[in-house]
């Protein structure tokens, strides 16, 4: 059965990586607040800077496998590029999106990436892809009525674009936007298998919270040189 996220029944205690069978506890999840504190049973010290830049891991992962190995398995490398992770980074902040918003528009991304020949990707609009499935995530499984006007601003792509990814993608997915019980959990259990990994970048987080400043002073500048 395939549902709104707000309606899935999760289970009481994470599984072990790779097994799904014998988990028989389930617990509603009624509302959002209550996901951080599920997903924490998966990522321990979960933070919204932290699954940014975990997000970035995984999309450079997902367009960087060949083909022959995308339905593979496999833990994924924590590597990305600093420029990635700063825009993911910078995403989330300016629209204060929820863990679970990221972990549901990692899953778009995955179905996408499945869609599409490893000759045709190009990693110079992964942004604007994530950006894209997380307005999906929002839209479609939190439910919340967003105009994509409100958004252009937050992540510096024009509403007129914003609308025309949406659309996109929407093709792309073959307008299947549901995730199944079983689909999600499978999700999780390979994700979180990555999560303590450490990772090829050390910097200092406080790095990113000076980067997201100076971001947001340049959107801030467009928009007043557009409207001057």
């Amino acid at each position: 059965m395939v549902t709104s996220f707000n309606t899935i029944f999760i289970p009481a205690t994470p599984r072990p990586c790779g097994s799904l069978q014998k988990q028989k506890t389930f617990l509603p999840l009624p509302n959002v607040s209550n996901s951080r504190q599920f997903l924490i049973n998966y990522f321990p010290n979960l933070s919204t800077i932290r699954m940014s830049e975990f997000a970035a891991h995984v999309v450079t992962f997902l367009w960087s496998v060949p083909d022959s190995t995308l339905h593979i398995l496999e833990r994924i490398p924590m590597h990305s590029t600093s420029l990635l992770k700063d825009m993911f980074l910078k995403i989330t902040l300016n629209l204060e999106l929820s863990t679970i918003t990221i972990v549901l528009a990692l899953k778009y991304m995955y179905r996408l990436r499945t869609s599409l020949n490893a000759s045709t990707l190009d990693p110079n609009h992964l942004t604007e892809l994530f950006v894209s499935c997380v307005l999906l995530a929002t839209k479609y499984h939190l439910d919340v009525n967003i105009r994509n006007s409100e958004w252009s601003g937050k992540v510096g792509i024009t509403a007129k674009d914003l609308s025309g990814m949406e659309r996109w993608l929407l093709r792309q997915l073959g307008y299947d936007l549901g995730i199944s019980y079983e689909d999600f959990m499978t999700w999780i259990n390979w994700l979180s298998c990555s999560w303590n990994q450490p990772s090829t970048d050390g910097r200092d987080h406080n790095i990113y919270l000076e980067k997201l400043r100076m971001f947001n002073l340049q959107i801030t500048s467009q928009h007043l040189h557009r409207a001057a």
